[in-house]
C-alpha cells in the first residue's frame, strides 16, 4: 500500500504541471513563512530597543527624584507648596528634553496600593505640553491582581511593560524605576510613558512593505513557476520526440523492428496471462529489386512509403504495423484469431495489388506483396515462435507463385 502511494507520487512529480506547482506553493509557503517571521524579529527588536530606552529614561529620572524631599511631598501633599516645586523642577527638565514623552511622574505605594505624586503634564515651564489631564496629589492608580511590575521594583529592578498600552490620548510604553531616601527606605518609584505612534506608524509602514514584498515574491514565484514547467515541458517533449524516433522507421513512419518486438511480447504476456489471442504477419513486397533496378531507390522509397499508408489505411488503432528490414514489415492483429487475421490479410494484399504508385518520372507502376499470417498458441515459449510460424507461411507464398496469402498454424498451413 506504501509503496504504491510512492508510486504514485514518483509519477505526479514526473508531470511538468504538477511539479510546477508544487514548487509554486512550496516557495510561496516559504516565502510567507519566512517574511512573517522576519517581520515579526525585525518588530520584536524594534520593540525591545524602544524597551531599552524607556528603561534608561526611567532610571534617569528615578535618579534625578531627591527621595527624602519626595517623603515631605507626600506628608505635605500640596501641589502647590515650594517643596512639590522644588521635587517636580528636575523632572520638568528632562521632560522639556524628550518631546515624545507623554507623562512623567512619581508614584508611592500604601497598603498595597499605589499613588500618584508627582506629574509634570500641566507644568507651566513644560515646553511641548501634550493635551493630556493631569493626575492629582495622591491619587489612586487602579492596577490588575496580577500585574507583576510592583514586585519587581520592590526588589529593586526596573520594570518596562511588555507591551504597548493604548487609552484615550495614544499609545505608549510605561517604564518604572524605585528610589530611596537617605536612609536607604524606599521612598517610592518613577513613571515614564513613552509615546510610540512613530513605532505604531513604522510597523504599519512595514506590514505594508512585507505584503509588497511577499506580492513581489509570488508573482516572481509564479514566473518561475512557469520557467520550470516550460523548461520540463521542452525536455519532455524532446524526450517523447527521441522516444519516437527510435522506435520509428524514418522513412516510412511506420514502428520500428525494436517497437514490433517490445510490442510482440508485450501482447504474447496478455495471451499467456488472459489467453487473448493476437496474430502477427509478415509482409513482403514481390520482386522489390527490380523495383530499386528500374526506377532507383527514389522509386523504391516511393513504393514503400506507398505501401505503409495502405496497410495502415486498413487497419484498426488496436493493430500495429512496423518496417521489419528492407522491403518487409510486420503485422500484429491485436485480439484476432489467425483465420480472421489471414481474411483481413488478404484483402490489404489485393487492394495493394490495385494501387498504383507514381514514380519520380511520373510513370505509374503497380507492385504485389506475399504476406504469412500466424497466431499465438499455447504451446510457444514466446513471441518468436508466432513470427517464425507467419516467416514459413510467407516462404511457402513466395513459392507457390508470390501475390497471396498464407496462414501457418501449429497443426499446418492453411491457405
Amino acid at each position: 500500500m506504501r509503496s504504491g502511494w510512492i508510486e504514485n507520487m514518483a509519477l505526479m512529480t514526473r508531470s511538468p504541471a504538477v511539479l510546477a506547482i508544487g514548487l509554486v506553493i512550496a516557495s510561496i509557503v516559504a516565502l510567507a513563512l519566512g517574511l512573517d517571521y522576519h517581520r515579526k524579529a525585525t518588530q520584536d527588536l524594534v520593540l525591545e530597543m524602544y524597551r531599552e530606552r524607556v528603561r534608561d529614561l526611567a532610571a534617569i529620572v528615578a535618579y534625578a527624584i531627591d527621595g527624602d524631599l519626595h517623603n515631605d511631598v507626600v506628608a505635605e501633599a500640596d501641589l502647590n507648596g515650594p517643596k512639590y516645586k522644588q521635587a517636580v523642577a528636575p523632572l520638568v527638565q528632562i521632560h522639556n528634553r524628550l518631546p515624545e514623552v507623554y507623562y512623567i511622574y512619581s508614584m508611592i505605594v500604601r497598603d498595597g496600593r499605589t499613588y500618584y505624586v508627582l506629574d509634570t503634564t500641566d507644568h507651566p515651564d513644560l515646553v511641548s505640553p501634550h493635551d493630556l489631564e493631569p493626575t492629582a496629589m495622591l491619587e489612586e492608580y487602579i492596577s490588575g491582581p496580577d500585574d507583576p511590575w510592583l514586585d519587581t521594583i520592590a526588589a529593586g529592578d526596573t520594570y518596562v511593560n511588555p507591551g504597548f498600552e493604548t487609552d484615550d490620548y495614544g499609545t505608549f510604553l510605561s517604564g518604572h524605576t524605585p528610589f530611596y531616601s537617605s536612609d536607604g527606605k524606599l521612598a517610592g518609584f518613577s513613571g515614564v510613558d513613552f509615546d510610540v505612534r512613530d513605532f505604531v506608524r513604522w510597523k504599519d509602514q512595514v506590514s505594508r512593505a512585507y505584503l509588497f514584498v511577499f506580492m513581489l515574491g509570488a508573482v516572481t514565484s509564479c514566473l518561475l513557476g512557469f520557467l520550470i514547467y516550460s523548461f520540463f515541458k521542452t525536455i519532455d517533449a524532446k524526450a517523447e520526440a527521441m522516444k519516437i524516433a527510435s522506435l520509428t522507421d524514418p522513412l516510412t513512419g511506420a514502428h520500428n523492428r525494436r517497437a514490433f518486438e517490445a510490442r510482440a511480447n508485450s501482447d504474447f504476456k496478455r495471451f499467456q496471462r488472459s489467453n487473448i489471442v493476437s496474430s502477427v504477419a509478415i509482409v513482403d513486397l514481390d520482386k522489390f529489386k527490380l523495383v530499386n533496378d528500374n526506377y532507383g531507390h527514389e522509386g523504391g522509397d516511393e513504393v514503400l512509403k506507398a505501401l505503409v499508408t495502405a496497410i495502415q489505411s486498413m487497419l484498426r488503432e488496436t493493430d500495429f504495423l512496423a518496417r521489419w528490414g528492407g522491403e518487409e514489415f510486420t503485422i500484429i492483429f491485436s485480439d484476432t484469431s489467425g483465420k480472421d487475421a489471414s481474411a483481413t490479410a488478404d484483402r490489404v494484399r489485393e487492394r495493394i495489388s490495385k494501387l498504383p504508385v507514381v514514380m519520380p518520372s511520373g510513370e505509374p507502376v503497380n507492385f504485389s506483396v506475399s504476406i504469412g499470417v500466424s497466431t499465438f498458441e499455447k504451446d510457444d515459449e514466446d513471441a518468436e515462435a508466432a513470427l517464425a510460424r507467419a516467416d514459413e507461411a510467407l516462404y511457402l507464398a513466395k513459392e507457390n507463385g508470390r501475390n497471396q496469402t498464407q496462414l501457418k498454424l501449429g497443426s499446418g498451413t492453411v491457405g
